[in-house]
């Protein structure tokens, strides 16, 4: 055991800056690896939900994060009234973080909802 530790120190690993860069690039890459393949991903969807909730306007078709599904009747800053039962005028007041889609409009790239 002793030996292999001095072998180590006394130019095993090449010493001096290239050793120490050697000993370190699998966890700079394992990082640079989490970054785009997690990190920047949900970076980029979470872009895409706040601007979904910021353009939310009335008589948009929505659900809810609970799977409810309605007509937004009014949007405040903060919150939305959504119409859920229009035969006995059924409304519920969510907060605005909520709504988890806007099912009248599709984005780039995504398949339209089946419309009723």
């Amino acid at each position: 055991m002793f030996v292999l530790a001095e072998a180590a120190n006394n130019g095993g690993g090449g010493g001096g800056l290239g050793g120490m860069l050697a000993m370190w690039w699998p966890i700079i890459a394992i990082v640079a690896i989490m970054y785009v393949l997690l990190i920047r991903p949900q970076r980029v969807k979470e872009k895409r939900r706040q601007a979904m909730l910021k353009s939310l306007e009335k008589n948009d078709r929505v659900v809810t994060i609970g799977g409810i599904h309605g007509v937004v009747k009014s949007v405040g800053e903060k919150d939305v009234t959504v119409l859920v039962d229009d035969k006995r005028d059924l409304t519920l007041k969510l907060n605005r973080s909520a709504v988890y889609a806007i099912l009248n409009r599709t984005e780039e790239g995504e398949l339209p909802v089946e419309q009723k």
